[in-house]
């Protein structure tokens, strides 16, 4: 045997009952140690899931915090609504007036004691600038007699002013539109007269509309008033105050139904639960039930005896009634009787003669010729002012020059003498001719209208100052809308 060879041992065979290792496990896996339990956790359990489906992570639903609450099903009882009358809605831009006094001007002048109210709303403007062809095309007569009548401080018309205060309506300028051939009116409120002017003008066609078979046509042929006047009649409808309503062509109110409560007029709010006696129902009433009627005639025949037993009363009534006397109310009103406020609607040529003259027309004749601007039947003779001008003046037209008078203070004789002759109250412009010395007056609302009604008003002073003097007249056969004005103008003049 070599020597430094060492065998090596074999191991030594360990049986499976065999002793354990020094670390107490036998061979294989050991398993985690696991931490010692807390004092605060107690003895450690081990839990087993329970049997079904896993929860979802995540926070619990509300369901399992809070009860859910049940669901109210939806009400049928109607919610009340609520009306603003100086809001810009076109809802709260008409309004109606009902139940003027006996006493009051318009009741005592033969027109009704109610009528509708519009107020000025730049959502309305497009049918408010178109009025006038609207009530053209409506009632050519009450558009030939229709008159303005601007009250900026509430003295002509009172008893308007208060009722509008009665409705909400803030304490605007007023103008009262009044068709005394139909003995209808209506009521235009605004700041700016212009505005004014065409909310009266709008006011007086709700008025006539529901007498016109013609309204339904123009309903459709003109858009904005076919939609502002079914909007009217629903607003009229849920007005605050009470009163004849007018139905369009004479059909019945649509969605009112027969003892129907409406709110009371001083309320701003209108509530669909509101119990408050109404005088229309009462009057709808009052035909169910004759025998009320019969009892309300017998008392109203019982109050002049009472007034009998107390003489001083009739006498401080008759005090009272004093100032009215020159006023005779007539019942029916032809439509020949128009006043000249009314026939100067129409562009109707006034002479004026002023005593006063203001210092710029010193030296020019003393009567004058006004014409006033607005109506769209004379949009033909408005529009050759300028070669009516040129017709009778030849060159000498560049000459012409005109002056305006906006704040009533430069003409202001002339302004008074136009308002005593036709009624209204414009802005003029005054056209001066310094080689023929002539002058003449044109009125209106707008500058441009109120221009071209001046140079008219001054071409018809020269074709007639030259036909009195003998001279030859220009051919007017190109101008017949100007011919037939001349004409009409020297008609008014005899």
């Amino acid at each position: 045997a070599d020597k430094g060879f060492t065998p090596a041992r074999p191991k030594p065979k360990v049986s499976a009952g065999g002793a354990k290792k020094a670390n107490g496990y036998d061979d294989g896996p050991r398993p985690p140690r696991e931490a010692p339990p807390s004092a605060a956790q107690g003895p450690r359990t081990q839990s087993k899931p329970l049997p079904g489906p896993r929860q979802p992570k995540g926070p619990p639903p509300t369901s399992v915090l809070r009860p859910a609450e049940p669901v109210k099903p939806p009400s049928s009882r109607p919610q009340p609504q609520q009306t603003n009358w100086t809001a810009s809605a076109k809802g709260g831009s008409v309004s109606w007036i009902a139940g003027l006094d006996s006493s009051s001007v318009l009741v005592q002048q033969g027109f009704p004691d109610c009528g509708p109210v519009v107020l000025h709303d730049p959502e309305i403007q497009e049918v408010m600038s178109d009025s006038a062809n609207i009530l053209y095309e409506l009632a050519e007569d009450a558009h030939e007699q229709m008159s303005l009548h601007h009250d900026t401080d509430w003295t002509q018309f009172p008893e308007v002013g208060e009722a509008l205060k009665a409705i909400g309506i803030e304490e605007l300028a007023l103008c009262v539109a009044l068709c005394p051939g139909r003995a209808k009116w209506g009521v235009g409120v605004a700041g700016n007269q212009k505005k004014r002017s065409q909310a009266a003008r709008l006011s007086l066609c709700l008025a006539v509309a529901s007498e016109c078979s013609s309204n339904e046509s123009i309903c459709q042929s003109r858009p904005c008033w076919g939609e502002f006047y079914s909007m009217a009649e629903a607003e009229m409808e849920a007005s605050h105050t009470a009163g004849p309503r007018h139905p369009p062509n004479g059909k019945g109110r649509p969605g009112q139904q027969k003892g129907a409560r409406r709110p009371k007029a001083q309320e701003p709010v209108v509530s669909a639960y509101d119990t408050e006696e109404d005088p229309a129902d009462e009057a709808e009433e009052s035909q169910e039930f004759p025998e009320e009627e019969e009892e309300a005639a017998v008392e109203e025949e019982e109050v002049p005896v009472e007034a009998e037993e107390e003489p001083w009363e009739e006498a401080e009534n008759e005090e009272v009634a004093e100032p009215a006397e020159p006023v005779e109310p007539a019942p029916k009103r032809p439509r020949t009787t128009a006043t000249p406020a009314a026939v100067s609607k129409s562009l109707a040529p006034h002479w004026l003669y002023i005593q006063d003259m203001p210092p710029s027309l010193q030296g020019l004749p003393q009567e004058t010729l006004s014409l006033l601007a607005g109506n769209w039947k004379r949009k033909q003779l408005l529009d050759a002012a300028d070669n009516a001008l040129s017709a009778t003046l030849g060159e000498e037209a560049d000459e012409v020059y005109l002056e305006e008078d906006p704040e009533w203070t430069k003409f202001s004789s002339v302004s008074d003498a136009f308002k005593e002759k036709s009624g209204a109250e414009e802005h003029i412009t005054v056209a001066i001719s310094p080689t023929q010395e002539l002058w003449a007056v044109g009125a209106g609302s707008q500058g441009k209208q109120r221009s071209a009604a001046a140079k008219v008003a001054l071409a018809t002073q020269v074709a007639l100052y030259k036909a009195e003097c003998g001279e030859e007249l220009p051919d007017l056969s190109k101008l017949p809308a100007f011919a037939s004005f001349v004409e009409e103008a020297q008609s008014a003049k005899e």
